[in-house]
């Protein structure tokens, strides 16, 4: 007899002021309950689509509406998955994440401004695995 897997879903929503914009880290064990938190949310058809149909490990995107703060908000979604390679799904969905926030802000990546882009990337990866280990 095989034990269903209990299914785990965390979440986390905090605000970037400096670039107005708001991230939401969502970290599973189960594809059916991030389709369903994604339903929950309204987010867009396709992206729920996408999330559901379980043929990726991570996927990060800024919705298209911002709020009335003028804030953008970037989900960034981790399935939970071996160790190594999940250190490797995060660091590369968190780098979307960073691209997305400082293109919309106007940011165009070059020797000038690559401080931006490392300094976010370090910030957003160190608070991804914190939320992630409950910290």
């Amino acid at each position: 007899e095989r034990l269903s897997m209990q299914k785990i879903i965390k979440t986390k929503e905090f605000e970037l002021p400096v670039y107005s914009a708001n991230v939401i880290f969502v970290y599973s064990n189960s594809f059916d309950a991030i389709g369903e938190y994604a339903e929950k949310e309204g987010l867009h058809a396709d992206d729920v689509k996408t999330l559901k149909a379980g043929k990726w490990f991570g996927y990060t995107f800024m919705t298209e509406d911002i709020d009335k703060q003028g804030r953008t908000h970037t989900y960034v979604f981790i399935k939970k998955a071996k160790k190594y390679e999940e250190i490797d799904v995060i660091s590369h969905e968190i780098l979307h994440a960073v691209i997305s926030i400082l293109t919309h802000r106007g940011l165009k990546l070059n020797k000038h401004n690559e401080e931006a882009y490392t300094y976010l990337n370090g910030y957003l990866n160190k608070e991804f695995h914190k939320f992630k280990d409950g910290k």
